[in-house]
């Protein structure tokens, strides 16, 4: 097992306070637990790290410099459980983001980019997003969003490549939502799939997969 860092309380993400032990992840390749109620910046220093979890009422706000999720291949994940918001900067994610149901996301400036395909052209390889996970997901299959708060206010969402799964339609994009919560979007915001120089195929025919699931109770 490799490293993990766990949040000791709220601060920046380059500051030793923030984390238990005092040392802060900096631009490694440690797993991250954001712990409840404490909200971590990304503003100053460029950050990375290999898995990022964040717990329930915790955060992670990035508004300027860089965080990338996953050092290493495409099959890396940040889980969202509590509070992302992204307003400025770049957060890469190298695999998938989840938001899940009863966590909120907020993106008004800055660029989100995602690429769970490594680009071997080897159909559900381990080095990229398991086929059947979304590259990008509001709730899931098991669990709808049926609680939580989305506002897409500005800034880009990015999809550099489709999804290499085997299943035939495995999503790049997919919302699992219920009427009981509103995605809110504005025009102001940007969502891109791909990103104009990437030739890497997926394994669907139909190229990029975007679902949102519309139908009864949704």
């Amino acid at each position: 097992a490799g490293d993990v860092f766990q949040t000791a309380g709220t601060g920046n993400w380059e500051d030793g306070p923030t984390w238990v032990g005092g040392v802060s992840p900096g631009a490694g390749c440690a797993d991250i637990i954001i712990n409840a109620t404490h909200i971590v910046t990304v503003n100053a220093s460029t950050a990375s790290c290999k898995l990022l979890q964040i717990n329930a009422t915790g955060g992670l706000t990035v508004s300027g410099s860089s965080l990338t999720v996953g050092c290493t291949n495409n099959n890396n994940t940040l889980s969202n459980n509590g509070i992302l918001t992204v307003s400025g900067g770049n957060l890469i994610v190298n695999g998938n983001l989840a938001i899940n149901n009863g966590s909120s996301f907020t993106h008004s400036s800055g660029t989100i980019t995602i690429d769970g395909n490594d680009n071997s052209g080897t159909t559900g390889n381990a080095n990229s997003v398991a086929s059947g996970t979304p590259l990008f997901a509001i709730g899931t299959s098991g669990t709808a969003y049926a609680t939580g708060t989305v506002t897409l206010s500005g800034g880009t969402i990015i999809i550099v490549d489709p999804h290499i799964g085997s299943a035939t339609a495995t999503n790049a994009y997919a919302v699992y939502g219920r009427t009981s919560v509103n995605i809110n979007a504005s025009t102001a915001h940007t969502f891109q799939f791909g990103d104009g120089s990437s030739t890497a195929a997926g394994s669907s025919t139909s190229g990029f997969v975007f679902d949102g699931f519309v139908g009864s109770g949704r």
